[in-house]
């Protein structure tokens, strides 16, 4: 199932880099596959720690929030980038890729597209709605406190 799932999220990309890379480089359609999806699963991922930290019962430092955000999104990519450029090699979607038809690439883009941006906005959305208490713990209202 979670094979299936990130083949088909993986060609998707793999689709889009093709189409917006430049035809004469294209040795960074891999490098720009492999950046655009874990960026996707980075703001995933950073969403849940955004939930995680907002659900907590106490406060935890601002240094430690952003060195967690930080950390997250370098060991994301760090552990992933090598599985993800072995999968898309192993998993055929460079051969794939070539079968598609016009009408089914543009879909694939447009899917791609919409998760990049659906993970950035669920990201922006969970941080705003359970990091709100650490934005705003400093902030003076007026001289009201």
């Amino acid at each position: 199932m979670i094979k299936f799932l990130f083949k088909k999220i993986l060609s998707s990309f793999y689709c889009f880099a093709r189409t917006w890379v430049s035809k004469k480089m294209k040795d960074n359609v891999i490098p720009a596959t492999l950046w655009s999806f874990l960026l996707s699963i980075t703001h995933i991922l950073w969403g849940l720690y955004a939930v995680l930290m907002g659900s907590l019962p106490f406060k935890v430092s601002d240094v430690l929030l952003k060195t967690g955000i930080i950390a997250l999104a370098f060991f994301t990519m760090l552990l992933m980038y090598g599985p993800t450029k072995r999968a898309i090699f192993s998993w055929g979607i460079e051969k794939e890729y070539r079968a598609y038809d016009l009408s089914l690439r543009w879909r694939k883009n447009t899917f791609a597209f919409l998760f990049f941006w659906g993970s950035f906005i669920l990201f922006f959305y969970l941080g705003v709605r359970f990091l709100s208490r650490y934005a705003f713990s400093n902030l003076k209202m007026g001289g009201i406190e």
